[in-house]
């Protein structure tokens, strides 16, 4: 039991990341590589935050804006210039697999390779019948089951999920019925750094 509790906690964040990536593909066919930039630059700027004094709340929200500001960025200084040129997919694989090598070494050289610990001391740990588990990986479960139910429920039941699907299925008809590609593909890229972070 305690193994598939671990395992239910893993596939959950698991699931988050997949998401994340799944937010932009939808609507743009660009498989955003660089996402696993937000995913190292994140916690990193959570704990220059908490080094700096900045309390938890704030430290996560600075650290959250990061990881959307960074997504966005992919999109406005690389995805979104190639597809104006026209470029084959695997164009945007490689762009993006470049952001990703030059962001995560960027992270090295600035906070190193040492690991580095966001919380002081033991985490508290929660028993729930048979199974133990520490309270981080309960707010891990509960997080990520509410970001995935949002994002389902609201691809599925808002006008958001089906412009995404509408921009997969002919963006050129979908900006002559007088809507902003641009816009949309950046709220893909900025609901991709949200979930990432």
């Amino acid at each position: 039991m305690q193994i598939l509790a671990h395992g239910v906690v893993s596939g959950l964040t698991l699931a988050v990341l997949a998401t994340a990536f799944a937010a932009v593909y939808l609507p743009t066919r660009i498989l955003h590589l660089a996402l696993g930039a937000v995913y190292v630059w994140v916690p990193f700027v959570a704990w220059a935050c908490r080094q700096a004094g900045w309390p938890w709340p704030v430290a996560v929200i600075a650290a959250g804006a990061a990881g959307v500001a960074i997504s966005a960025a992919c999109e406005m200084g690389n995805h979104w210039w190639l597809d104006q040129k026209g470029t084959a997919p695997s164009a945007h694989f490689i762009a993006s697999l470049g952001i990703y090598i030059m962001l995560v070494q960027t992270a090295a050289l600035i906070w190193g390779n040492e690991p580095q610990v966001l919380r002081v001391g033991a985490d508290e740990v929660v028993t729930v019948g048979p199974v133990v588990l520490v309270k981080s990986q309960l707010v891990a479960v509960v997080v990520s089951a509410a970001l995935l139910s949002v994002f389902h429920i609201g691809l599925r039941s808002t006008g958001l999920g089906l412009h995404f699907r509408a921009i997969a299925d002919n963006p050129v008809e979908f900006a002559l019925r007088g809507y902003s590609v641009r816009r949309f593909r950046l709220v893909a890229f900025a609901i991709s750094g949200t979930l990432g972070s």
